[in-house]
């Protein structure tokens, strides 16, 4: 049976389609849960876990690349009493959390995180691995999808890599950078293009992996 996988980048290009008419598994990326609830969510920035898991999103999740370690309630106290930058609520049946200090991670805010689990909801987050570190969240998406899902298919949807500038759906909004061009700072063409440039060479090498799926862009 032909299997398609719909990757969801949020680059602008994206918007062209209706994610709702997509037909096949989707995977996303991120704050597209703001607008769609793709079948996975991957996210590996403290800053938007947080607000997915705030948010009361419902969907399969892989948080982080080796970081997402489930602790019982009894070990909250212990915690509790470190610098916590922000917890997200805690309902009165919650029984697990996850700790994550910041500077186990390159963030946009760079702070520090306890994360309250929903009861029932432990089996839904996962972590994308420790042998992805480095790559992107988008294209360690791609590569689970591939890996874990055995699509015949990937379609990619908004993987923008063409221009040497930060351009995203979600720019300039809560847990994103803003959607400028700097020429003294983050945001440079430099910056930019390495990052472009290693996205690229990531989905290749997804392409040369996964040879037995067709890819499209």
């Amino acid at each position: 049976m032909n299997k398609t996988i719909y990757v969801l980048g949020n680059g602008k290009s994206r918007l062209k389609y209706n994610l709702e008419e997509l037909d096949g598994t989707t995977v996303g990326c991120n704050a597209i849960y703001r607008d769609f609830s793709p079948d996975y969510l991957f996210a590996t920035d403290f800053g938007i876990i947080s607000e997915i898991v705030e948010s009361g999103y419902e969907g399969d999740c892989y948080f982080t690349y080796d970081l997402w370690n489930i602790r019982h309630s009894s070990e909250y106290e212990a915690f509790a009493r470190r610098n916590i930058d922000h917890e997200t609520y805690r309902r009165f049946d919650d029984e697990y959390f996850v700790y994550i200090r910041s500077e186990d991670n390159t963030c946009i805010d760079n702070k520090s995180y306890i994360f309250w689990i929903r009861r029932g909801a432990e089996h839904r987050y996962k972590n994308i691995g420790a042998d992805l570190k480095g790559w992107s969240t988008g294209t360690s998406a791609l590569y689970i999808a591939c890996r874990d899902l055995a699509p015949t298919q990937v379609v990619l949807l908004g993987f923008d890599h063409e221009k040497n500038e930060y351009e995203n759906v979600y720019a300039d909004s809560f847990n994103y950078f803003k959607e400028s061009n700097d020429p003294t700072g983050w945001y440079t063409w430099k910056h930019w293009k390495n990052e472009h440039d290693k996205w690229s060479n990531q989905i290749k090498q997804c392409e040369k992996e996964f040879s037995n799926i067709q890819f499209k862009r």
